[in-house]
């Protein structure tokens, strides 16, 4: 962590989407885009024009 900064972009698996490390990431001010498990729902919080979204990472609820 101590090499990130606000100037990177860290890519990273879906064995480094535990929470701490999230935010860890996150507190270096380093983007990031992380794969994450299937078990995570990601809530979205803004679409972009191309038709993604940015989204809050969490465990979510499976829509009905």
């Amino acid at each position: 962590m101590s090499v990130l900064d606000r100037t990177m972009l860290l890519l990273a698996d879906a064995g480094f989407d535990a929470n701490e490390f999230v935010r860890d990431v996150h507190a270096t001010g380093a983007r990031f885009l992380v794969r994450s498990s299937a078990r995570r729902i990601p809530t979205p919080f803004r679409h972009l024009d191309d038709g993604s979204y940015l989204a809050r990472i969490g465990y979510g609820v499976l829509p009905v």
